[in-house]
């Protein structure tokens, strides 16, 4: 944050040809006679594109001192508008909506919290002959997937091993090992497929879910 007093003209240097505007308590201007760039006004959330220039001026008009946020990136922060006004040596973009992102996680009145699941999909009991490997799910790219998997076998202990391909064998993987009588849980939290290797001399039986959001 830089506090501009009443009045002020303050270089700043530039990274790059990206000026963006992050937050100011009101308006400013900034400018660079030298390179052809008149004083021109900026606000919250605009971005200055300035080429070929290596220091600005931040010009505070106003009759208090100013609180301003801004940054200066080789990378372009693009405006959903698309809107931009062309100004001598560069051009300013404003952004008027937000920009859209993939999360897993929200914040709530200064907390964080999970984005639930919102799909919820059972797996059929599956059995997986001993020293053979099996496609459990398919791999599913969509967000907040995870899938919980049981093992609840019959004949005893069974020792599984859990891939993503069908490469997976008794020398790799995470181990599970369980039956009815005492059921082994693992989950995983991946888009990708998952296979089970029955690393046992009996057949395996496995069972779970697989939840997602959309």
């Amino acid at each position: 944050m830089i506090t501009l007093k009443a009045g002020e003209v303050r270089p700043f240097p530039l990274a790059g040809r990206f000026l963006v505007c992050r937050f100011a308590q009101a308006g400013f201007y900034i400018s660079a006679p030298d390179k052809g760039v008149q004083e021109t006004p900026l606000q919250t959330s605009d971005t200055a594109i300035l080429d070929g220039i290596n220091t600005i001026n931040l010009i505070n008009k106003n009759a208090t001192d100013l609180q301003i946020d801004i940054q200066s990136s080789r990378f372009k922060i693009e405006s959903n508008s698309g809107g931009a006004v062309t100004i001598n040596g560069g051009e300013i973009d404003r952004i008027k909506e937000a920009i859209n992102v993939n999360a897993t996680s929200t914040v709530e009145n200064g907390s964080m919290k999970l984005i639930n699941a919102n799909q919820y999909q059972p797996i059929v009991n599956k059995t997986i002959p001993a020293n053979s490997a099996v496609l459990i799910v398919a791999a599913r790219a969509v967000k907040s997937r995870k899938v919980t998997l049981q093992s609840i076998g019959t004949l005893g202990l069974t020792k599984l091993r859990i891939g993503n391909d069908g490469t997976i064998d008794g020398t790799k993987g995470l181990l599970l090992q369980g039956d009815i009588d005492a059921p082994a849980s693992a989950e995983i939290n991946n888009e990708s497929a998952v296979y089970i290797y029955n690393d046992s001399a009996v057949d395996a039986v496995v069972c779970g879910v697989e939840e997602w959001t959309v």
